[in-house]
């Protein structure tokens, strides 16, 4: 690969992504460079070949666990946040699973503690590259159909099939009583 800037913040990037535990697939996917060089930085980094797989493919998947969901609203609002403030969605991506990372922390194996992060950057990609706006959002020839609804309870925008009328977030459903959760904007 020829050494451009473009090319050295492409190979910075896919080299972050990759210690935040992405598949060679989704680095190549994520931040445009060829799918060989994503293989070898992975190799560096891990010293062993890329897993294979089979990416994400299902929308449901988000809403089957109320912390799934709040996770997933929480990565699609930074990601959103990030393209209006005139970032590339290459870059939006990234930039809203730093932060989504960062929040909910890596796992500490010296003190056995698991991170509590739900999503893992292939999860993060389909959710974000499915997203083409802010409303619903859809896997082509399925027939799945999500949006970020507000809360009619406490106005809070999270995921919910794209049809419920009458939405209730998993926090005001499950009756948490915090003067705080009460978001109205």
């Amino acid at each position: 690969m020829k050494e451009t800037p473009v090319s050295r913040m492409r190979i910075q990037q896919a080299r972050m992504l990759c210690l935040m535990g992405a598949r060679a697939v989704t680095i190549a996917a994520a931040t445009g460079i060829r799918p060989t060089d994503a293989r070898a930085i992975y190799k560096e980094i891990h010293g062993t070949v890329s897993p294979p797989g089979q990416t994400p493919h299902s929308l449901e998947w988000y809403l089957e666990r109320p912390a799934r969901r709040l996770q997933a609203s929480l990565l699609l609002k930074l990601y959103f946040l990030c393209i209006q403030s005139g970032y590339s969605t290459q870059q939006a991506f990234i930039a809203a699973y730093d932060v989504y990372w960062n929040i909910y922390g890596a796992a500490d194996t010296s003190k056995r503690q698991q991170s509590e992060r739900l999503i893992d950057p292939e999860r993060g990609f389909y959710l974000v590259k499915r997203a083409g706006s802010f409303g619903a959002l859809s896997a082509p020839g399925v027939g799945e159909a999500i949006a970020a609804l507000p809360c009619r309870s406490c106005g809070l925008e999270i995921l919910s099939p794209a049809h419920e009328a009458a939405f209730v977030c998993p926090q005001c459903a499950s009756g948490f009583q915090n003067p705080g959760h009460r978001l109205r904007a």
